[in-house]
């Protein structure tokens, strides 16, 4: 008995497939990126929209075949070919939940979906009320095997790298595969309608009057109304991540500049009393483990506070910068530059030999101060006093190398 095609159904059946697999892989992107039972959630009722979606296109390529007889189906068996679609398609969601997947573990993973589907299709098939029972023609029921475990292959290699989220490139190459893959489902199914063999007197029982047409549609708005609905949900909440993303890089800059502001001076940029204890400690803390020293410097300006009743607050604030961005400039990224407050500044130079260390850098220091600088037009003279104490002869502790380098400084100006 040699049946017919509705070239609407076989498009309409063709268009649900791939929006299935636009939606399939979407949900694949979701899974991945969510964790315990917001990801159960997501695998569950992803299944379930996903298996009524390949299920309604597998039911409505069945009702695009007429023949010369009316058919009816079977209930519980075509409900059974649909929970088979909703376990295939959790299967397949659970695989692109794996972090990482290893060729032989997709290539099982591709067997067994494909069996799946096949299985789904052939199940959908035997519920169709016909005696004598459809027979099917060996090769190209193989032939619709291998295309369902080849696209299955594909779709979990799809699923598994093409789940990132955000760039229009992934969104893209999301479109073009649900194409592929709809295509490739599409492929096997007819393949596998081409594989049915009706015998000529065959007779259906309890078959009905129902235009195939409107029972098709019947089935297809359903499906896709729930493919519809997951896809909402998920641009919806693809937009709350997005917004929630935003909302957390704003919340991550706004505590780096809080944080930024409380252990760095305000003027400067450099790092404060705060900021300078923590370096201390660090310091004092690596030389007792490694048996190695390091000095700590006071440097005070020289008549600072003439200059900056005479020229103004300005000036003497352009001033502290220059003096820090030329202090900056001598010093090692091990070592550290912190401004007390006022016109003093404290170095602490890690890692040195000994005390000539520490005179070589306080000489370039003093050097580095004795040009002149700018300020409203004239070019100001400076100079400083600098205390110099070395850990661990001068101290074991950060507040006393502090406080003697402090009484050297004074003693010095």
């Amino acid at each position: 008995m040699a049946g017919t095609y509705n070239p609407w159904l076989v498009c309409l059946s063709i268009a649900v497939a791939i929006f299935v697999s636009h939606t399939a892989l979407r949900l694949s992107t979701r899974v991945a990126r969510s964790h315990g039972m917001a990801s159960r959630l997501w695998l569950g009722g992803g299944a379930v929209a996903m298996g009524c979606g390949i299920w309604s296109m597998h039911f409505i390529g069945m009702l695009a075949l007429s023949l010369p007889i009316a058919l009816a189906y079977d209930i519980p068996t075509t409900l059974l070919s649909l929970c088979i679609a909703i376990f295939t398609s959790g299967f397949a969601l659970a695989i692109a939940n794996r972090p990482k997947i290893s060729s032989l573990h997709l290539a099982l993973g591709a067997v067994l979906l494909g069996g799946g589907i096949a299985a789904m299709h052939y199940v959908g098939m035997a519920a169709i009320r016909i005696t004598p029972m459809i027979t099917y023609e060996p090769g190209l029921l193989l032939a619709s095997i291998l295309i369902a475990i080849g696209a299955s292959y594909a779709a979990l290699w799809l699923f598994f790298h093409l789940r990132s989220e955000g760039t229009w490139v992934m969104r893209t190459a999301r479109v073009g595969a649900a194409f592929v893959m709809g295509l490739a489902i599409s492929g096997m199914h007819y393949t596998g309608m081409a594989a049915s063999r009706f015998s000529p007197d065959s007779f259906c029982i309890g078959a009905g009057t129902t235009d195939q047409r409107w029972l098709a549609v019947m089935i297809a708005v359903p499906a896709v109304a729930v493919l519809s609905i997951t896809t909402i949900l998920l641009v919806y909440d693809a937009h709350l991540e997005s917004r929630t993303r935003k909302h957390n890089a704003q919340l991550e800059r706004a505590n780096a500049k809080l944080e930024h502001a409380a252990t760095h001076d305000a003027l400067t940029g450099l790092p404060n009393r705060v900021l300078l204890a923590d370096r201390l400690a660090q310091a004092t803390a690596q030389g007792e483990r490694h048996s190695r020293g390091f000095a700590v410097l006071v440097v005070d300006l020289d008549r600072f506070k003439a200059i900056n009743d005479s020229l103004g607050h300005i000036a003497g604030d352009d001033m502290l910068k220059e003096v820090a961005h030329r202090l900056n400039h001598l010093l090692r990224k091990a070592d550290t530059l912190a401004r007390l407050g006022g016109d003093e500044f404290v170095l602490v130079l890690n890692e040195i030999s000994g005390p000539r260390d520490a005179e070589s850098v306080a000489t370039k220091v003093l050097g580095a101060l004795a040009e002149p600088v700018t300020l409203s037009g004239l070019d100001v003279q400076i100079s400083a006093s600098i205390g110099v104490s070395i850990f661990p002869e001068d101290g074991l502790e950060a507040e006393t190398l502090l406080q003697h380098a402090d009484a050297a400084m004074y003693h010095a100006k």
